[in-house]
């Protein structure tokens, strides 16, 4: 019976039935503790909290497994998995008592794991397990000294210590898949460090060592937005140029697009003008090509280039099967026919 019960349970699970699979397993615990399956339904219920979202159980019942597999004297690497997903589950829970809780859970997997004589790997597939529960320890465990948010007087000290435990993960473990976002992770708080140079290196190291990874295709936006953020403006623009000078581009038209959105906001006119063109020459979409274009007209307005926002909105008009959302062109019109604020701009602004 507590074989036909698992076996459901798992039928269940590949439904994507989390909430029916669990009242198979749960059956078994309370019901067939002696039976082959009975640890195993430990997990797999664990598993199920997981997907629906409810963290809390699952540390409950994550909690209950690991002392069980180890009191049973056989649970190999198995008592790792089970601590390293007890620790996710803190993590999950939030707050700062659960994510120091989980900075601990995941210190101690580190230590054990980093010991090449540790108990737990008693074969090859062992090792191979092992060496990436160790990855994801000092991910997640960085990754928790990052979130905390208090006291405020040690969020330099904790910040420190996330980039020192993503860089150890990218230097001990290069083909790690966890690497690329590490060494993104790293650089992004050097950036709230506000130690630019720093960051920088990073985000090169992030496009020499892995240029494939969609966190090297992100780089030069991110570290340009950062720069913005940190008020950097000139280091800012070189960064982002970076993205759509030259002739051709590694990054897509969303990508630029997005950068310019980003400029646009931050009140860069000029460079994001750069950024729509080089979307409007990229681009044969011609829904991007609309938003592009409307966009770039909104910077010649904000630049005092009546001439080249108004053949801006002319191209949106002529276009039939693009009918312009009535709020985006009102708002074109206003920036265009209100009473000018500021003196003209500088005659290198004026595109047209």
């Amino acid at each position: 019976m507590p074989a036909i019960l698992y076996s459901f349970g798992l039928e269940k699970m590949k439904l994507e039935d989390y909430a029916g699979a669990t009242n198979y397993f749960r059956k078994i615990i309370t019901t067939y503790t002696n039976s082959t399956p009975y640890l195993d339904s430990f997990g797999r219920m664990a598993t199920c909290m997981e997907k629906l979202g409810d963290h809390t159980n699952e540390v409950r019942v994550l909690e209950e497994y690991a002392q069980k597999l180890e009191k049973s004297g056989a649970g190999g690497i198995a008592v790792v998995r089970a601590k390293y997903s007890l620790a996710r589950g803190l993590r999950q829970l939030g707050g700062i008592t659960n994510t120091l809780t989980a900075m601990s859970r995941f210190s101690d997997l580190v230590k054990v794991l980093s010991d090449p004589k540790n108990p737990y790997q008693k074969s090859a597939e062992d090792k191979e397990t092992a060496d990436a529960l160790l990855e994801g320890a000092l991910f997640h465990k960085a990754v928790c000294y990052a979130s905390l948010t208090e006291p405020e007087n040690k969020l330099a000290e904790y910040r420190k210590a996330a980039i020192e435990g993503f860089t150890s993960l990218a230097d001990k473990f290069p083909k790690s898949p966890m690497a690329p976002a590490a060494v993104m992770q790293a650089a992004t708080l050097w950036t709230i460090l506000k130690n630019p140079e720093k960051a920088e290196e990073l985000f090169k190291r992030l496009q020499k060592d892995y240029p494939n990874s969609p966190e090297a295709k992100n780089a030069d936006y991110l570290y340009a937005k950062s720069l913005l953020d940190l008020g950097k403006r000139d280091d800012a623009v070189k960064a982002f140029k970076r993205m759509f000078e030259g002739a051709g581009t590694k990054y897509t038209e969303i990508q630029i697009l997005t950068a310019g959105e980003e400029l646009l906001k931050s009140k860069e006119y000029d460079i994001a003008h750069q950024a729509f063109s080089k979307v409007l020459e990229l681009t044969k979409d011609p829904r991007i090509k609309e938003l592009a274009m409307v966009k770039d007209g909104i910077a010649f307005a904000e630049l005092g280039n009546a001439e080249g926002a108004i053949k801006a909105l002319e191209w949106i008009g002529r276009q039939a099967d693009l009918p312009l959302d009535p709020a985006q062109q009102l708002d074109l019109l206003e920036r265009l026919l209100r009473p000018a604020d500021r003196a003209p701009p500088p005659s290198r602004f004026l595109f047209v």
